[in-house]
């Protein structure tokens, strides 16, 4: 790990110049920027924001998950990359082709799964990606021709209990406020009216002020995310494992 700042500006420049150096284009996508902007040194944005100006045969792809830091990254005046990108947001993967690809990759090893069984397991996983493969490469792995009910259960409870260390672990590491706030939003799903009376009182989670203070923190330390529709705990499987606990 380069732990000075000198140490680092020198490092990216190097690899600046080199990218500038190939005779081709070059695109980079980097995945969950919006983290550069807890980076203990200072200038880091500012760093890059000026070795990507000179990289005239390269292209970058910023993405990330945090909508609301990106934004301010991009959108604000004060910010080195301020308009310096074109924004787009990248909406979840229907679920047809979802069903339908998944049910070629289990024929293609002659192996069979039913449709409801597919559409069971992405309503589980919540349609998102990363725990789509991941849940599915499981089931996958224990088929040997047909997938039963009981192999989708099985799947669920291997995934809940693997992770189940590391999820107490956050009950240790959060308030109590904070903890029972993020098992109500599991509890819910997905929850627009975090303030409202109804949700506070119905899990019994003190005053709105003390609700503030939590989701805050559970916001920043990204356990909790806002869409559009609401607030939503960030990582599906710790959604479902709270709902258990529920």
């Amino acid at each position: 790990m380069i732990s000075k700042t000198r140490e680092s500006e020198a490092t990216l420049s190097k690899i600046f110049e080199y990218l500038t150096t190939l005779k081709k284009n070059i695109v980079i996508a980097i995945d969950e920027f919006q983290k550069i902007s807890v980076y203990p040194e200072d200038n880091v944005e500012e760093l890059l924001r000026s070795f990507i100006s000179n990289c005239p045969n390269v292209r970058f792809i910023f993405s990330g998950s945090s909508n609301h830091l990106l934004i301010s990254m991009f959108d604000s005046a004060s910010q080195p990359f301020y308009k310096s990108t074109e924004m787009m947001k990248l909406e979840k993967i229907e679920d047809k082709p979802y069903l339908d690809f998944i049910k070629r990759q289990f024929e293609k090893f002659d192996k069979s799964i039913d449709d409801t069984q597919i559409t069971d397991l992405l309503i589980w996983c919540r349609s998102h990606t990363f725990y789509v493969q991941y849940a599915f490469n499981k089931l996958f792995s224990i088929t040997e021709t047909v997938v039963s009910d009981q192999d989708i259960t099985n799947v669920k409870l291997t995934i809940l209990e693997e992770n189940a260390p590391v999820y107490y672990s956050w009950s240790q590491l959060l308030t109590k406020v904070q903890w029972d706030l993020l098992t109500a939003i599991a509890a819910e799903g997905i929850i627009s009216e975090v303030y409202s009376n109804f949700f506070i009182t119905k899990h019994r989670l003190g005053s709105t002020s003390t609700v503030r203070t939590a989701l805050r923190a559970l916001l920043s330390r990204e356990l909790v995310y806002e869409s559009q529709a609401g607030y939503q705990v960030y990582d599906v499987f710790l959604s479902r494992w709270l709902e258990r606990g529920k």
